[in-house]
């Protein structure tokens, strides 16, 4: 099954298989900047979602980006991609969140029904997060973006479509959800950014979205990777990491 016809097919029994999964890996030198790292709890429709929140020590106003994990989850060790990148935005001046959205709707490739519902609970709880973020006294409310990584892309973009408190959003090889009916004028600046080997979710996903944006006069940016699949290493992270900084800086912070 192509990635193709699984991002028109949400409901399908295998989609998920395909927009799978969380990336761990690791990161380029770390950074100095002090952090404090806490955990927090908020509503959405009724249910606790759980929110590991990384944020610079010094007080202040600072802008907020919220980190979205794949298929995978977020994982409880705090090792993951969402919080190893959540880390290095603090560290370079925002309030980082990664929200475990899935609560208690963890994907099931067997299950099209429970899926399609489950995804419009994950976007409403993003959309919570970022409620959130934007009652926290170090947070900037008009300077909030959004990072996603695979699955994560997806609800990304789909929350950006929808709340015009996003100024800006980085997906990391995901695709633009056509099962929903988005309106492109109240999409930020996109920056995509997937490798052309990639076998979880195929490069074309990467450029239907940029066509997509292009046809809608999205301002956007994409880079494609040479022979990288599902996540990036060695030089190609480094360059990722650079991207999503550069690009949050411009768009946000």
């Amino acid at each position: 099954m192509t990635s193709d016809h699984a991002v028109r097919r949400l409901p399908g029994n295998h989609t998920l298989l395909v927009l799978a999964a969380t990336l761990v890996l690791g990161m380029a030198a770390p950074l100095t900047g002090e952090i404090v790292e806490s955990d927090q709890t908020f509503k959405s429709r009724g249910k606790d979602i759980s929110v590991d929140v990384f944020a610079p020590r010094e007080a202040g106003k600072y802008p907020a980006i919220i980190v979205l994990h794949g298929h995978g989850g977020a994982g409880e060790d705090k090792r993951s991609w969402s919080h190893e990148q959540a880390r290095r935005l603090a560290r370079t001046g925002y309030v980082a969140l990664v929200p475990h959205y899935f609560g208690r709707l963890k994907p099931d490739p067997k299950n099209g029904q429970k899926n399609a519902h489950s995804f419009s609970a994950w976007t409403r709880a993003v959309s919570d997060s970022i409620s959130l973020a934007t009652r926290r006294p170090d947070v900037d409310p008009k300077r909030i973006g959004v990072l996603g990584a695979s699955l994560g892309s997806w609800v990304a973009l789909s929350v950006a479509a929808r709340d015009r408190r996003v100024s800006a959003v980085v997906e990391y090889y995901g695709g633009l959800p056509e099962w929903e009916e988005l309106d492109p004028a109240r999409l930020p600046p996109i920056l995509i950014l997937h490798g052309d080997a990639d076998r979880n979710v195929s490069v074309r996903e990467a450029y239907k979205l940029e066509q997509f944006l292009r046809e809608s006069g999205v301002s956007h940016d994409m880079h494609i990777y040479e022979r990288a699949g599902h996540g990036f290493r060695g030089g190609d992270r480094d360059d990722s990491i650079k991207r999503t900084l550069d690009f949050f800086n411009t768009h946000v912070k």
